[in-house]
């Protein structure tokens, strides 16, 4: 187990924080703030629900190919490889009939796709955002700091 200490960023006093082992995905046990503060906290937010929910839809702004060139030109230019990790399937009956998927963020879009290497159909995703209280739906956009 991991613990550090750190001061709460609201009531300044010090405290332990676990990073990793036990009790390190506790819902109290958080980098920024107190255990008493993020108690707080997690119970003053449980009274307002998610405004927002996001999942995959379908998407025909891209195809596969060209996501795959996509890879291919970021490979080329940073002589490194890098990929998001998708589980696989395998078919039992043609072991050559290879199921390929992954994933890519282009111009701050999420996409998916997949596709057996042995048929025809190849299918691209796109993460999406739903507003929950009009249901209109919206491109996915992370709004992380890039601060942080």
């Amino acid at each position: 187990m991991i613990e550090e200490y750190v001061r709460c960023i609201h009531c300044k006093v010090v405290y332990r924080h676990r990073v990793s082992g036990s009790g390190c995905f506790d819902a109290y046990n958080d980098k920024d703030y107190c255990h008493d503060c993020k108690e707080v906290i997690v119970n003053a937010l449980e009274k307002v629900g998610p405004r927002a929910e996001s999942f995959w839809g379908p998407c025909n702004d891209i195809t596969v190919d060209e996501i795959e060139k996509e890879l291919g030109r970021r490979d080329a230019e940073s002589g490194l490889t890098f990929r998001q990790v998708f589980p696989g399937y395998v078919d039992m009956e043609d072991p050559d009939n290879r199921y390929i998927t992954g994933g890519i963020r282009i111009n701050g879009k999420d996409f998916t796709y997949n596709y057996w290497t042995k048929r025809g159909e190849k299918e691209v995703k796109i993460k999406m955002e739903r507003d929950l209280q009009t249901g209109q739906e919206f491109v996915w956009r992370d709004y992380r700091s890039r601060y942080r």
